[in-house]
């Protein structure tokens, strides 16, 4: 029998490629944590008046937390195979490096067009306190989902997995408090919901080598 021949013959019946596992048990927590953030939110909240969705402000909120989520997802699908390899968090990582020079670039300019005078109550808002604390509750749904995900595939890196899961729990977070938040400050946002998200990939990782052990 010749090689291609071979080729052929073992691959008769062998069906379509099966899609990705990772991806797709994480997918549908990923919704349902976007979900019951924003469900969180609006129980405890009242939804933003649409005044606000003209402010850059808003968008720049929704912008930042989705990129997070699809970040953390983007860690997560890598880091949830035993013995990753470095190259498959290379990309992910230039993002992250990238996109936090982006926020805190925009956050500096708002701080420099601040009326003068008003630098402090531009930066501060009047929540600045409460924002990574209600990012943090509205995380806590995913973060609980998204580490249970990943428990069901091979991380190996438990500590860096976790973090990943913490991350994409804190986009999620930070989008459902997003939909009641009214601050209009970039440098705001910048700031707070970068330290709300940061504070759920840390208590990701925290989490992670103790339930991610298999």
């Amino acid at each position: 029998m010749k090689t291609n021949e071979l080729i052929d013959w073992l691959a008769r019946g062998a069906g379509p490629t099966e899609a990705d596992p990772a991806l797709s048990r994480l997918s549908p927590l990923l919704l349902g944590g976007v979900a019951l953030a924003a469900l969180l939110a609006l129980s405890s909240h009242e939804a933003v008046w649409a005044s606000l969705w003209a402010e850059p402000a808003y968008w720049f909120k929704l912008g930042l937390a989705a990129a997070a989520t699809l970040l953390g997802l983007s860690f997560a699908l890598a880091l949830g195979r035993p013995l990753t390899a470095a190259h498959r968090l290379s990309a992910p990582r230039r993002t992250l490096g990238l996109g936090l020079g982006l926020v805190f670039g925009i956050g500096a300019v708002g701080l420099l067009l601040a009326p003068q005078g008003q630098l402090s109550q531009v930066w501060l808002g009047h929540s600045w306190w409460y924002c990574p604390l209600a990012v943090l509750g509205c995380a806590m749904p995913a973060l609980a989902m998204g580490l249970w995900g990943l428990r069901g595939l091979g991380p190996t890196r438990l500590r860096a997995a976790g973090a990943a899961a913490g991350l994409l729990a804190g986009g999620c977070g930070a989008l459902g408090y997003a939909l009641v938040c009214n601050e209009i400050s970039l440098a705001f946002v910048a700031t707070w919901y970068v330290l709300g998200i940061a504070a759920v990939s840390g208590l990701g990782a925290l989490l992670g080598p103790r339930l991610l052990r298999w």
